[in-house]
């Protein structure tokens, strides 16, 4: 499977991060790029950061088993386009 060039941030998520400090929202976000482009998880996190990453990366792992699904029902009907 190709590797994605995107992932979502969700509205949702604002609600519990936003009274962190601009420095901690940053964290979040340094922490969010390195796993999804680079699979690197931060463990360098205050424990309240650690938790609210907790709660994205979770999401994170739902969106990739459902383009995951995706791309194998594609490729499937693909294959069969292809036999006609």
């Amino acid at each position: 499977m190709e590797k994605k060039e995107s992932f979502v941030l969700y509205k949702n998520w604002y609600e519990p991060i936003k009274n962190l400090s601009d420095a901690s929202l940053g964290k979040i976000l340094r922490a969010i790029f390195e796993i999804q482009i680079n699979g690197m998880l931060i463990t360098e996190l205050e424990p309240e950061l650690i938790m609210a990453f907790n709660f994205m990366q979770t999401q994170f792992k739902l969106d990739a088993e459902r383009y995951r699904l995706k791309c194998e029902k594609n490729k499937e009907i693909a294959m069969m386009a292809k036999r006609k």
